[in-house]
């Protein structure tokens, strides 16, 4: 059911692009086929920019995944 899921925030920034934590998460974890179906029957995956106002409250420095 759409809106009743928790999410699945992933924060990334332009400079993130070398970042160990944003190249695991996005070349790795989040192109696993079984990782993307578990995720997408589980949560609602929303991938923000870490520029963006709706990040700014976590007051993130690097990449980061907040459930």
């Amino acid at each position: 059911m759409a809106g009743k899921q928790p999410a699945v925030l992933l924060f990334v920034g332009a400079g993130d692009a070398n970042n160990c934590c944003a190249e695991f998460f996005e070349r790795g974890l989040f192109t696993d086929e079984a990782i993307v179906k578990l995720a997408r029957a589980n949560f609602t995956p929303v991938r923000v920019d870490r520029a963006s106002d709706a990040a700014k409250p976590f007051d993130l420095k690097n990449a980061t995944v907040v459930i």
